[in-house]
């Protein structure tokens, strides 16, 4: 009994243990030091990094993903669906390099916002009166 009950919890922290790897770790590039804590750690990764938020601007939403699988091997790049309506826009960038996720905002130097007809209407209710 105190055989199987042993072989159990070595399964279970063998479990727990996988778990952990399979979890990705996050990074928040805007946050203060960030950038500057990879750089310490791994100058090769931050310079990559550096230079994906130097051109996502660039690059059209529909891209984005092809052109950073095929520029620096990153996975699950992509925008976010919302765009800072600043101008010029700004839209939060996020993807996968290494089993980090990494986001960060960055600014988009090829998209300005356009508006489309027919999605502009003033309710009655909301008209002055």
């Amino acid at each position: 009994m105190k055989a199987l009950i042993v072989v159990f919890l070595l399964a279970l922290g063998a479990a727990a243990d996988a778990a952990q790897v399979r979890l990705p770790k996050s990074v928040d590039l805007d946050d203060p030091g960030a950038r500057d804590r990879i750089a310490a750690e791994n100058p090769a990764l931050a310079a990559k990094i550096e230079k994906i938020l130097a051109q996502a601007g660039d690059q059209p939403p529909e891209r984005v993903a092809t052109w950073m699988k095929a520029s620096f091997d990153a996975k699950d790049a992509r925008y976010g669906q919302l765009l800072k309506t600043s101008d010029p826009p700004k839209a939060e960038l996020s993807f996968v390099l290494g089993g980090t996720s990494y986001r960060a905002e960055v600014t988009l130097r090829n998209a300005r916002p356009r508006l489309i007809p027919g999605t502009a209407r003033l309710e009655k209710d909301a008209m002055p009166r």
